[in-house]
């Protein structure tokens, strides 16, 4: 289920703790971030986020995302969901609200929809995103207000998060399926099924990265692979 409104169906009921503690987190960091970053007059600085918050007790996950980085569960049973739904400027209800502030969205470079503010276009670069960490230049258009959605998690599930790098050239399908090739193939190595490579899923998170540059990825390029064996026990590691 979808906190903060857009599209996409129901997962799980919120829990409202989790998606406070969530959401508080990540205006503070953005917060944070403009204190560190006051020096800096132009304002164009930026990030995104994405986080996954693992409740042991009630077995699933939050996903919490600001930008463009994207969470995918790649279940047990072979379905692939996204878990997050990126913060583009074409997307119908972020379109909305960015023209009703006095912004305009327009395709530039590369055919990339990009923020600007309708006044500056074509004396400032636009942004490539509808929400942000930092970028105060246009912090009135793209805010730093997170969205989170709720599933649950079963032993053998897998979560892969990535910036958008890696979704430029892997779909949600794509990058299960390459995570799932290779916990096969591990486990057709060991007397226990997935052990080895669930002690490694750095290993995944690196595979990911290079089979995203191999494919021709430009942008910045960045994994995080979590191996539920069970949800008390996930394994994590980033490339």
């Amino acid at each position: 289920e979808r906190d903060s409104g857009g599209a996409g169906d129901p997962l799980l009921p919120l829990a409202a703790p989790g998606v406070a503690s969530l959401k508080r987190a990540l205006l503070q960091l953005h917060e944070r971030y403009l204190e560190d970053t006051l020096d800096q007059p132009q304002g164009r600085e930026g990030s995104t986020a994405c986080v996954a918050a693992i409740d042991a007790g009630a077995r699933r996950v939050h996903v919490a995302n600001v930008g463009d980085s994207r969470c995918v569960l790649c279940a047990a049973d072979g379905s692939v969901r996204a878990l997050s739904v990126d913060h583009k400027p074409d997307r119908p209800d972020e379109l909305a609200r960015i023209n009703a502030l006095g912004g305009e969205v327009r395709q530039r470079r590369r055919g990339v929809p990009r923020v600007y503010w309708r006044e500056q276009y074509g004396r400032a670069g636009g942004l490539a995103m509808s929400r942000a960490i930092g970028d105060t230049f246009y912090l009135q258009l793209v805010p730093s207000v997170p969205e989170v959605l709720a599933a649950p998690l079963l032993p053998g599930d897998a979560l892969v998060l990535g910036t958008d790098g890696l979704w430029d050239e892997m779909s949600d399908h794509d990058a299960c399926a390459h995570v799932r090739a290779r916990l096969d193939a591990a486990a057709r190595r060991t007397n226990e099924p997935g052990h080895d490579i669930m002690a490694q899923p750095r290993a995944l998170a690196q595979s990911l990265v290079h089979a995203a540059l191999e494919r021709g990825s430009t942008d910045n390029v960045t994994a995080i692979v979590v191996l539920v064996d069970e949800p008390k026990r996930p394994h994590a590691a980033t490339a």
